[in-house]
């Protein structure tokens, strides 16, 4: 009974549970605003957008300004970077360069030369000149006595040479004077007393030459071969140039030595090759001079009463008695002149036989002679044409031993005219130079031997006609070298 209490109850079915209760209905919306509020309301949504538009507007501006003032400022201390390691780099070099110029010495370098010539000469006499100077040249003299200081500092250089001589009494005044600067490896300025850049004779050393003097066209348009100006010099591998603007008043010149009576500059400039090729060197240029001469006027005269005793009796007589009239002044002037040259010299390594050098220089000019026979078309009315030319060879057998030949001739009027027996006819007034030179060579020293034959037209025959003037010379040079 129990048991079957107990399925009846389990087969019952359980009761559901309760079912949720419904939620509530939402309450009624709020009644809606008048349409007058609805409108404002309107309006101020739309202003509050306007001015959320123009606040977001204005930001991004604020943000764009922000942006580019970040930029600036990077870009600004970028620059303060990029200045402060350019300060660095200029401090650090002048430091080196100061620690290298306190390193830095100055080079100084001593040396010169001395020529004492023993000289004979066909034409001496034991006479004097109506300037009073001696025609005897028989005679032993210092030719070329030159001490000389060279300085080399960095970029900058000098050089003070000075020259003693007797050839025409005690002499010492500057030779070479110059202070330099080498601007670039092609390039080297110059101001002072240098040497004219003109051709090869006129810049040859004293010291090197073997021949005692130069030729005769290069002693009388270019005497002295230095002039007061500035020059600039260089080359690039086998070109050379230089150029000058100087005075135009060598030393040998026998008016204005290194003065300059006008305000006109020489302009001279040469341009040349100089290469090698095995046992062979060749090297020449052209060369060009401009400038102008100065003309010295005369001062005004006075009438002047003068007294010629004709017949020579003491006594004043009537023709006797002249009045010379005075002149007025005249003024200076100034007259165009040049020179145009070429040059040449070839240099052989004949090894066994020695070494051979064959150089030689063509020059023309007009107007320019300023020591033989000196050029003033203003005072002759008439322009002066020079033409001048030699060529020489020296042979060096061995290191102790030189031997050398040149021919030079000079023109130094080409139109050169004179009054003969009532009629003008030309005159040449040309003259020439055979020269033969040896030389032993030992270090520091050279002894050489020279002898020249010259020829000009300074005598005259009987009848006034212009001939040689027997002139040849031997001369005998001790030269010393430190």
């Amino acid at each position: 009974m129990a048991a079957a209490g107990a399925s009846t109850a389990l087969a019952q079915p359980k009761k559901a549970p309760p079912a949720a209760p419904e939620p509530p209905p939402p309450p009624p919306p709020p009644p809606g605003p008048d349409p007058e509020t609805k409108a404002k309301l309107d309006e101020q949504a739309a202003a509050l957008a306007k001015t959320a538009e123009t606040l977001a507007a204005q930001q991004k501006a604020i943000d764009e300004l922000i942006a580019r003032d970040a930029d600036l400022a990077k870009a600004l201390d970028a620059a303060h970077a990029s200045e402060a390691e350019l300060q660095r780099r200029i401090d650090a070099e002048k430091q080196d360069r100061d620690a290298a110029l306190a390193k830095a010495k100055p080079a100084v370098t001593a040396g010169g030369f001395a020529q004492i010539d023993g000289a004979w000469r066909q034409s001496s006499q034991d006479e004097l000149k109506q300037s009073g100077d001696p025609l005897n040249q028989d005679r032993f003299y210092v030719r070329r006595a030159r001490p000389k200081l060279t300085l080399e500092y960095g970029k900058v250089g000098g050089v003070l040479e000075i020259d003693a001589n007797t050839v025409n009494g005690m002499q010492v005044r500057p030779s070479n004077i110059e202070a330099t600067y080498q601007a670039t490896p092609y390039l080297r300025a110059g101001m002072g007393i240098a040497k004219i850049p003109f051709g090869y004779e006129v810049e040859e050393s004293d010291r090197t030459r073997l021949f005692l003097e130069r030729s005769n066209a290069e002693r009388a348009l270019f005497p002295g071969e230095y002039d007061l100006g500035v020059k600039v010099t260089g080359g690039w591998k086998f070109l050379r140039y230089a150029i000058a603007a100087q005075n135009g008043e060598p030393v040998g010149e026998k008016g204005y030595q290194l003065r300059d009576p006008n305000q006109a500059k020489d302009l001279t400039a040469r341009a040349g090759v100089d290469t090698t090729s095995g046992d062979i060197r060749v090297a020449g240029g052209f060369s060009f001079l401009t400038g102008k001469g100065f003309h010295a006027g005369t001062p005004a005269t006075k009438d002047q009463l003068v007294w010629r005793d004709l017949n020579e009796d003491g006594t004043v007589n009537a023709g006797e008695i002249q009045v010379i009239p005075g002149q007025a002044a005249t003024p200076s002037g100034n007259f165009d002149r040049f020179a145009i040259g070429a040059d040449v010299e070839v240099n052989v390594d004949l090894h066994d036989v020695g070494k051979l050098m064959i150089y030689g220089e063509v020059v023309a000019a007009g107007n320019l002679d300023r020591a033989t026979v000196i050029a003033d078309p203003i005072a002759s009315g008439r322009d002066y044409r020079e033409l001048g030319y030699y060529i020489a060879a020296i042979h060096s057998p061995t290191p102790w031993s030189m031997f050398g030949v040149r021919y030079d001739h000079y023109d130094p009027d080409a139109d050169a005219s004179e009054l003969r027996t009532g009629s003008v006819v030309p005159v040449d007034q040309t003259m020439s130079t055979l020269a033969l030179t040896g030389a032993l060579v030992v270090p520091h020293g050279r002894l050489i031997l020279e002898w020249d034959h010259n020829r000009n037209h300074l005598g005259r025959t009987i009848t006034g006609t212009p001939t040689n003037l027997a002139d040849d010379s031997v001369i005998l040079r001790a030269q010393v070298e430190l």
